[in-house]
């Protein structure tokens, strides 16, 4: 007895049952993912120069309580602009934990136990959710899966006298690559929102343009970015024009002349 092998009609359309069968899996598992609703203000606290405390507040705008955990970090960054957490001996926070019902709004007291002098002191204050017990309910259409959502708030306590600093410490195009460092020269925090690069040719005209995302610079630190510049459009440009927009509306710019040698 011969075996008739099937056409290519069936396995069309059993490719089209699995494709299908795929795409239903995926909507259930998105349908299924879940995030608590809740607001945290202020994202950013600034304490008053001479304060000592101020005040977070965190509201719980889902139809399930939230849980969180509490815990207060210093923070630094080293050599290279990377973010360092670390245990902290003078930062005062409470409560260390916190559940709220829905609806409900809670306040974290935050302290620090003396204001400094010089340079400002940062620190964070971070939010992590935590499980309640018991699973999640089940809803129609499948499981729910519940995300476990952390956030973040800088607190940061100023100087007697702050004094800003952000700048360009230095930009070098060799072989067509730009390395920069913006240094935050001042003694407290300076944040911009990205820095671009344009490059003009000698009538003025843009030939190239690049953008970088901007960041949070402590008191002292730097940050270290490079951007690569094709050979073709390097030979035709007379400067490079870069700009800082700055957290505060404002610009930090900086102008660097271009020759050919620079682009080989």
């Amino acid at each position: 007895m011969t075996r008739r092998r099937p056409g290519r009609g069936v396995f069309a359309l059993r490719l089209l049952a699995i494709g299908a069968l795929l795409l239903a899996v995926l909507a259930v598992a998105v349908r299924g993912s879940q995030a608590a609703d809740f607001s945290v203000s202020p994202m950013i606290l600034e304490l008053e120069r001479g304060a000592r405390s101020a005040e977070i507040q965190v509201q719980n705008l889902d139809q399930q309580p939230i849980r969180f955990q509490v815990r207060g970090v210093d923070w630094s960054q080293d050599e290279s602009g990377k973010n360092v957490y670390a245990d902290s001996q003078s930062l005062i926070w409470f409560p260390r934990a916190l559940e709220l019902a829905p609806g409900e709004s809670r306040i974290i007291r935050v302290g620090v136990r003396a204001t400094p002098a010089l340079q400002e002191q940062a620190y964070t204050v971070f939010l992590q959710e935590v499980a309640l017990g018991g699973a999640p309910a089940e809803k129609a259409g499948g499981a729910q899966i519940r995300l476990l959502l952390s956030v973040s708030v800088p607190v940061f306590v100023p100087p007697a006298k702050p004094q800003p600093g952000g700048a360009f410490e230095s930009a070098e195009l060799r072989g067509g690559s730009l390395n920069v460092v913006v240094a935050n020269g001042g003694n407290r925090h300076f944040s911009y929102r990205e820095a671009a690069i344009v490059g003009l040719a000698p009538d003025g005209t843009e030939k190239f343009t690049e953008k970088v995302a901007g960041r949070t610079l402590l008191a002292g630190s730097r940050q270290r970015f490079e951007v690569r510049i094709p050979k073709e459009v390097c030979g035709q440009l007379r400067e490079l024009a870069l700009t800082l927009a700055t957290s505060e509306q404002s610009e930090v710019k900086r102008r660097l002349d271009v020759s050919r040698a620079d682009c080989e």
